[in-house]
């Protein structure tokens, strides 16, 4: 188990996802067991945050703040490299930052399988190097959805990268 160090500052979306991972019993509080199953998890539980799914239907602004804090909580409680958000066409609409700086938002990721398996409703786990980063990864995805049964419209992606001395 790891603990995980969260800048908390109570937003209903971070208590949301905290308490979206909590609720699978291998996460307590900010201790979690590891990337991989982390990833697959958050991919799944973060799938149905209203936030995102508001982002990634155009209803809010791309990146927008709100948003950004949920992805950031997300990655930093699942130590993951990036975790962002692709709309029904395949394009990123929000993303945690890498490198100090950069982002993903506005690349095109609809060719990826990950993406491609979500959106058909299967999540997905696809071991790739990273076209923008240059990173190898594990890319754990899921559809979000605005109800149960629904098609999908748009999909959450946690890339697991490099952990504790390990390369993935």
């Amino acid at each position: 188990m790891i603990a995980v160090n969260l800048m908390w500052d109570g937003t209903l979306d971070q208590r949301r996802t905290l308490a979206a991972l909590a609720a699978d019993q291998r996460v307590d509080f900010g201790i979690i067991i590891g990337p991989a199953t982390d990833g697959r998890l958050a991919s799944q539980r973060l799938g149905t945050l209203a936030i995102l799914i508001d982002t990634a239907v155009g209803r809010r602004e791309p990146d927008n703040t709100e948003v950004l804090v949920s992805l950031e909580t997300a990655r930093r409680i699942t130590d993951a490299s990036l975790v962002y958000v692709l709309d029904r066409r395949g394009v990123v609409v929000a993303c945690t930052p890498y490198d100090g700086d950069k982002t993903l938002t506005g690349e095109d990721y609809s060719f990826r399988p990950y993406f491609r398996e979500a959106l058909a409703g299967q999540q997905s786990v696809y071991p790739a190097l990273g076209v923008t980063t240059g990173v190898r990864g594990l890319y754990f995805s899921a559809a979000l959805r605005t109800e149960e049964n629904q098609p999908p419209v748009g999909v959450v992606v946690v890339k697991a990268g490099r952990s504790e001395g390990r390369l993935i």
